[in-house]
């Protein structure tokens, strides 16, 4: 009988052991669990402060961030106003270079070539042939007729003649109008 009751003693035994050994177990592995969450709680606070820095500093710079974004507004606008003056420029002188062509095609100053509307080629080319045949009707001195049959040159005045700038044809026509008297 001594066995029956001694075998329920250590069957208890036995059990109370097994579990002793599962609760160290289970103890062990949420140790191990608790100590990677306590892992990965450093690294978040490692990664929490990292980022803290970095916003920390951006929260300095966001002023000169400001500042920056201001002159690089400024420094687009400059930059357009001389593209646009660059593009006039190109234009102007493409079209001064274009009246210099047309002026020696044609023989007409450029002065007057220049105040024609057009900013083609054809366009002004025609506006300076139609200007140069008007010129072709126009003597190039002034004539009075004679009963229609004998063109003489007009006599000129004294302030005419004097108004002459080019010494050599003011003299020519200090000649001509004294033989003519």
């Amino acid at each position: 009988m001594e066995n029956i009751e001694t075998q329920p003693a250590q069957d208890e035994k036995q059990t109370t052991e097994e579990t002793t050994v599962e609760v160290v177990e289970e103890t062990s592995e949420l140790s191990d669990d608790v100590n990677a969450l306590k892992e990965e709680l450093e690294k978040a606070k490692a990664n929490a402060r990292k980022w803290e820095k970095r916003a920390k500093e951006n929260k300095d710079s966001q002023p000169l961030l400001e500042q920056t974004k201001e002159e690089l507004e400024k420094i687009k606008a400059d930059y357009e106003q001389a593209q646009s003056r660059l593009t006039e420029f190109e234009k102007s002188k493409e079209r001064n270079d274009l009246i210099k062509r047309i002026a020696n095609e044609t023989g007409l100053p450029t002065s007057i070539i220049s105040t024609m509307r057009g900013d083609t080629e054809e366009e002004l080319l025609e506006s300076a042939k139609v200007v140069q045949n008007s010129f072709k009707s126009i003597p190039l001195y002034p004539t009075s007729k004679n009963d229609g049959s004998q063109v003489k040159p007009v006599k000129l005045s004294k302030d005419e003649i004097f108004a002459i700038k080019n010494p050599s044809e003011r003299r020519k026509a200090i000649a001509e109008n004294l033989l003519k008297e």
